[in-house]
């Protein structure tokens, strides 16, 4: 991650962050409890920046490396 580091201040990474489980947290206000098994539950722990580093780099490696399938990434 030392090229994305080098580009992306980390600043920004917290912004990222701090937004992202805001809108989460306001999306689970607005939810009705437990609609499915696979809702968000009560127990959502917030993103971490290291969580969301790996998350965009996942997504950096999808749009540069093609693979056959999304499982071999």
């Amino acid at each position: 991650m030392s090229y994305f580091d080098h580009y992306v201040p980390p600043e920004l990474n917290e912004i990222v962050v701090d937004q992202k489980n805001l809108y989460a947290q306001q999306q689970m206000a607005k939810m009705p409890r437990l609609i499915t098994k696979h809702a968000c539950s009560e127990e959502r722990k917030p993103v971490t920046v290291i969580e969301m580093k790996k998350f965009l780099g996942l997504i950096l490696v999808t749009g540069i490396v093609r693979k056959a399938k999304l499982e071999l990434y």
